[in-house]
């Protein structure tokens, strides 16, 4: 396994896993296509996380103390089936909110910034290209849908490539900066 050398991240100092990124990176291009997909998305998403918390456990359990604050909403949101209407599935709904927020640690902990942005931009890029060129139209009102249900969903994979292409290109403006000011 190679590994490439990086700044300080998380906690990393000098060298990260290349397994590590490759999984991370995995997990959100997963987390991506979700409403493509559906439910096999999700699964890849669940296999990435668990490989990413595999293979760093004892970094993980300090990056869920570390945000422990954080873990409180879904602590919150699986205790409310004690006041449910449907307690089982408000107790499924809370577990499986509870691994996405482990993932989301994981991964958040596991990708540099500019290395999670230009994932995002890669994935929403290839599906908003190709939902553009080769994807669905609706019927009635000639609205594009792409490869998603719906216009909004389509709307909204296409927002948020705006959102993370800026924000890459303002991470390379601000890195390309701070490389020139170093002596």
């Amino acid at each position: 396994m190679s590994v490439a050398t990086m700044p300080r991240f998380g906690r990393f100092s000098g060298r990260m896993p290349d397994a590590l990124r490759l999984g991370a990176a995995g997990a959100l291009a997963a987390l991506a296509v979700v409403p493509i997909i559906g439910s096999v998305a999700a699964l890849c998403f669940l296999l990435a996380g668990a490989f990413i918390i595999a293979l760093r456990p004892r970094e993980a359990m300090l990056d869920l103390v570390e945000f422990r604050w954080v873990m409180l909403v879904p602590l919150f949101c699986t205790v409310s089936l004690l006041w449910s209407d449907a307690p089982g599935t408000t107790l499924r709904a809370g577990i499986q909110l509870t691994l996405t927020f482990v993932i989301a640690i994981a991964v958040a902990r596991s990708l540099p910034p500019g290395r999670f942005l230009g994932v995002l931009v890669g994935v929403l890029g290839a599906i908003v290209a190709l939902s553009i060129t080769t994807g669905s139209y609706r019927a009635d009102t000639g609205a594009l849908t792409g490869y998603f249900a719906s216009k909004n969903a389509m709307g909204t994979a296409a927002a948020l490539f705006a959102v993370a292409a800026a924000g890459l290109i303002g991470w390379a403006g601000a890195t390309a900066k701070s490389a020139a000011a170093v002596p």
